[in-house]
């Protein structure tokens, strides 16, 4: 698998979903639903800030065209 913006963007999506998912698993223990929501949270996040990072100062052109 090869690491690119894209992929760190994906994987920061992917990161709030396991959260979300997880924290509605955990739904009746609140500290656990949290702890877990807020963990997965923190991690998509940061996935998403060096992906956009990346792209942005990376000065390469995007690898995939969007056609309307």
């Amino acid at each position: 698998m090869e690491l690119t913006p894209t992929t760190l963007l994906s994987l920061a999506l992917q990161g709030y979903l396991v959260g979300a998912l997880g924290a509605l698993v955990c739904l009746r223990a609140p500290r656990a639903a949290n702890a877990w929501a807020f963990g997965w949270a923190a991690l998509g996040g940061l996935w998403g800030l060096v992906g956009c990072s990346w792209a942005l100062f990376a000065g390469e052109p995007a690898s995939a065209a969007i056609e309307l």
